[in-house]
């Protein structure tokens, strides 16, 4: 079996070490003064909000409405970065063998907010969820991802009051139930939130 020669991986490592030994002489005086350029100029302000959120929509072609809450840390007005969760009210009904079934429905997950014009009092925002959740009919779960973007009108009507009215779809994915499809659950929605924190 032939042997490792142990000169090359040290001779390596000499090497190593004096090209690294000669960068760092020849480096600037003023190397520790540089800062790296970022998009946000400065220090970033922080902030944070929490809302409250109704949705309609249709699921299995019948009218929904999901009650939901949402809270977010936002960075430099512009970025928000939190959680949420919606569950669906009662009235929807699914056609199943031993009669009409009534469909319970929840999800949540991440959500990604972007702010723009934020400083005016008409604003759009962009937010977009990711998540999952479980569906519920006649004793069986099922669970479900979701991936809801949105874009939104928002208002501001105080310093720590924020209305928004928008839209968007909610698309479904998983759904495993016979009498169900991933379309029966994906559709548009409508929604309106009222946003309370320091933004």
């Amino acid at each position: 079996m032939r042997k490792r020669n142990p000169v090359r991986p040290v001779a390596l490592g000499v090497l190593l070490a004096a090209v690294m030994t000669g960068l760092a002489l020849h480096a600037p005086a003023d190397l520790e003064a540089q800062t790296a350029r970022t998009m946000v100029r400065g220090e970033p302000s922080h902030g944070g909000f929490g809302a409250l959120v109704f949705k309609g929509s249709a699921v299995n072609d019948q009218f929904a409405g999901f009650f939901g809450a949402r809270g977010a840390w936002l960075m430099d007005h512009v970025f928000a970065l939190g959680v949420g969760g919606y569950v669906m009210g009662g009235g929807v009904d699914v056609q199943r063998p031993a009669g009409r079934r009534s469909l319970d429905m929840w999800y949540g997950g991440a959500e990604f907010e972007f702010i723009s014009g934020w400083s005016q009092v008409y604003h759009i925002t962009f937010l977009t969820l990711v998540g999952g959740g479980s569906l519920r009919l006649d004793g069986e779960s099922d669970g479900i991802w979701a991936v809801e973007p949105e874009l939104n009108l928002e208002i501001n009507v105080t310093s720590y009051f924020r209305l928004n009215f928008g839209g968007g779809y909610r698309f479904i994915f998983d759904v495993d139930y016979p009498e169900l499809d991933n379309g029966d659950l994906s559709q548009f929605f409508g929604q309106v939130s009222l946003k309370f924190g320091a933004f």
